[in-house]
């Protein structure tokens, strides 16, 4: 099985990883860290034991060879036995002797044995005899030295004799003191401190890459928010804003990506909405050239009735009793003549015709239509400007909005109802003057209409200028 095949690409995966590289490299900081403190919090542990071991071993000797001088002296094992049972009990030790200057040994006590008075050879004692206490390291074991000293019992002249023997006081060495301490105590408490260590270190490790762990999600956490939401940006997707969490860099460029999200949100708005207006006027255009054409071809047949009625009409007579059918078909001519008219206006294939006018008057003169054209329940009330609004427009078109506006009111108000025609100067909203930037800035005449109807729907509104 090819295992560089699988390993390749799972490494590649991992080192490739932001997160990844932010671990591995708080991780490895830690482990050395940890190493290190481990290792010294060890070295200085052990060196204290041993420091704290040599001493009590010293101590210990030194304590035997100044408890033990008389019994030097006598030679006598009886007079050594309660200093050496001093130093036996003490922990740790294996071995406790007592041996004159001529390497007779005088006193031996071991933790096993008994008490014992033997010759030791001379190979025994350390070479050359020591003049203060020594250190002797052996195998699971360290043995401490302590000579034995007494005042000078000679003359200044007969010490040339013994000088070899004398103290750095000037004391005679009569003999020395060895007590030997057991070290597995030593390396057993040693052992155990290592594991704890190792123990601790261990556990300190894990905790450490926890919160690394954490810290480098809470670092790349937004980075992969931020390249989510930037991979649907670029993919045309909606994006949601990524939450400022923090202050520092990482919390500027989320604020910074969504200002940017939130300003293509609204062009992306504002281009749906020129588009909608691009569909809906070339839909109108559409519709607008099918009107006209209809409308132009429409009015010629019209020309030929309203033409052939008129001449027919002017060769009757009054009494004639179709003459009466006759003005129906003039009428009927007539008023389709005005529709075609109005299919040509919003074809914009017939010219306008505007010219000054009362806005009060034109509302005046189409009030009795209204009447006939609403129902007998619905009031029409006329709220008329005192003020001469005279306005520039073509008055068969404003005749035409009202028709079809009070025709619509009629539609909503089955029941009945009020119609209300109101007439007043005002300005014009400030929308309206930012959208139309080259509308004037000056007093404009305002015609309302307003009905006590069901209202118009959303959809219906949108669709509220189309034929």
């Amino acid at each position: 099985m090819n295992t560089t095949g699988l390993i390749n690409p799972l490494r590649k995966e991992v080192m490739g990883s932001f997160a990844s590289k932010i671990f591995l490299a708080q991780a490895f900081s830690i482990l050395i860290l940890s190493l290190v403190f481990t290792g010294y919090f060890i070295h200085r542990e052990r060196r204290a034991m041993t420091e704290i071991l040599l001493s009590k071993g010293t101590l210990l000797a030194q304590q035997l060879a100044d408890t033990g001088r008389i019994g030097v002296f006598a030679e006598s094992p009886e007079l050594l036995d309660e200093p050496m049972r001093a130093v036996m009990e003490q922990k740790d030790v294996q071995h406790a002797k007592v041996i004159n200057i001529e390497g007779k040994l005088i006193s031996v006590r071991s933790a096993s044995q008994t008490a014992t008075s033997k010759s030791v050879p001379m190979g025994t004692l350390p070479s050359p005899k020591p003049q203060e206490p020594v250190t002797i390291t052996k195998a699971g074991a360290i043995e401490f030295w302590a000579p034995i000293q007494s005042s000078p019992l000679f003359s200044p002249e007969k010490t040339l004799f013994y000088s070899d023997n004398e103290g750095p006081d000037g004391d005679r060495i009569v003999g020395y003191a060895a007590v030997t301490l057991d070290t597995d105590r030593l390396d057993s408490t040693y052992r155990s401190l290592l594991w704890k260590s190792v123990g601790i270190c261990l556990l300190f490790l894990a905790v450490a890459l926890w919160f690394a762990y954490h810290i480098a999600q809470g670092i790349t956490r937004p980075l992969n928010s931020l390249k989510e939401r930037v991979n649907a940006l670029g993919k045309g997707n909606p994006v949601e804003n990524i939450p400022v969490e923090t202050g520092d860099e990482i919390g500027e460029l989320s604020g910074a990506f969504n200002a940017m999200a939130e300003s293509l949100r609204v062009r992306e708005a504002e281009k749906e909405h020129l588009e909608a207006l691009l569909r809906q006027a070339q839909k109108m255009e559409a519709i607008g050239q099918l009107a006209g054409g209809v409308a132009h071809d429409f009015n010629n047949i019209l020309c030929a009735i309203i033409g052939f009625g008129t001449l027919l009409d002017m060769s009757m007579n009054k009494e004639d009793p179709s003459r009466r059918h006759l003005e129906q078909i003039l009428s009927a001519a007539d008023r389709a003549t005005g529709l075609t008219q109005g299919l040509l206006t919003f074809s914009r294939k017939q010219i306008l015709n505007p010219h000054p006018m009362n806005l009060n008057s034109i509302v005046h003169g189409i009030e009795k239509m209204l009447n006939r054209l609403i129902s007998e329940d619905i009031e029409l009330i006329l709220a008329l400007s005192d003020q001469e609004s005279n306005v520039l427009v073509d008055s068969g078109q404003i005749d035409q909005v009202l028709l079809n506006l009070a025709t619509n009111a009629r539609d909503a108000m089955p029941n009945g109802g009020l119609l209300t025609i109101k007439t007043e100067e005002a300005d014009p909203p400030e929308e309206i003057l930012a959208d139309t930037a080259s509308l004037p800035t000056t007093h404009y005449a305002l015609l309302t209409v307003t009905d006590t109807g069901s209202g118009m729907e959303k959809e219906t509104k949108e669709k509220i200028f189309e034929p």
